[in-house]
């Protein structure tokens, strides 16, 4: 096997009661094939805490499928998303890592157009943009949005000329090495805007690529709430102008 095939991307999934969708989840990340691009895929999966017979779902998928390259990490106590995802970074093995909610909302079929500038070299991180024309549920969706425009405008303001379209998507491809030296720290759903904060400041150029989306909203279990997007603004502030990692960021394409 020559270097390029032994690559690998690491998937972090992050589980917090979610029963209903995770054995879908975890099927379609062992379905995946990103050979064209010669890369494997690891799941590194954590179930955070959950109360509703997630876990058990989980380890049986596992035991049902020994072929799938997968790490089950169990946590005693739920302890936000934000951390979940710094466990499973921390065993991650891949070249490169995902974010991978356990719903449905995002679907693998998009990580090639994510994956293949940093396979190419070309990026060391890609976003994958959500916004797209208003549907069915067109009312509900317009409140999201509003959100989106808000943190658009607020990063232009505060990083003058910088503009992204979806800081808070869940679909987040990095080098892992890249989101190692970003040191995390932020322990719920303002991960997002610490790792969008972060590469700002860093000057880490943040490449987009279009996404499909299938939103799912409280009815369905979504567990983001406005109050969440007030905490991520707050974030988004605190390390414009407060950000005690910035002078431990070591980071080198390839770790050369």
């Amino acid at each position: 096997m020559n270097e390029a095939s032994a690559k690998k991307l690491s998937v972090l999934i992050p589980v917090y009661n979610e029963a209903d969708t995770v054995a879908e989840v975890l099927d379609r990340v062992r379905q995946a094939d990103l050979s064209s691009l010669g890369l494997g895929v690891q799941a590194v999966i954590v179930d955070d805490g959950g109360a509703d017979g997630g876990g058990e779902i989980m380890r049986r998928f596992l035991a049902d499928h020994p072929d799938f390259d997968a790490k089950l990490i169990v946590l005693p106590t739920n302890c936000g998303k934000g951390c979940a995802i710094q466990h499973a970074l921390a065993a991650a093995d891949g070249e490169f890592v995902i974010v991978q909610d356990a719903d449905l909302e995002y679907h693998p079929r998009d990580w090639p157009v994510l994956l293949a500038p940093l396979v190419r070299g070309e990026a060391d991180v890609v976003f994958g943009s959500r916004i797209m024309p208003l549907g069915a549920d067109q009312k509900r969706r317009r409140v999201y949005r509003i959100g989106l425009t808000i943190g658009k405008a607020v990063v232009f303001v505060l990083w003058p000329g910088a503009y992204y379209t979806d800081m808070a998507t869940c679909y987040k491809a990095f080098r892992t090495d890249l989101l190692r030296a970003l040191r995390l720290e932020r322990q719920h759903f303002d991960f997002d805007a610490e790792v969008a904060v972060k590469l700002l400041n860093r000057r880490i150029p943040i490449v987009e690529r279009p996404i499909s989306y299938r939103p799912r909203f409280k009815e369905h279990g979504k567990k983001i709430r406005w109050g969440d997007f007030f905490e991520g603004m707050w974030v988004v502030f605190r390390y414009r102008f407060y950000d005690p990692t910035l002078r431990l960021f070591d980071y080198r394409r390839g770790g050369s």
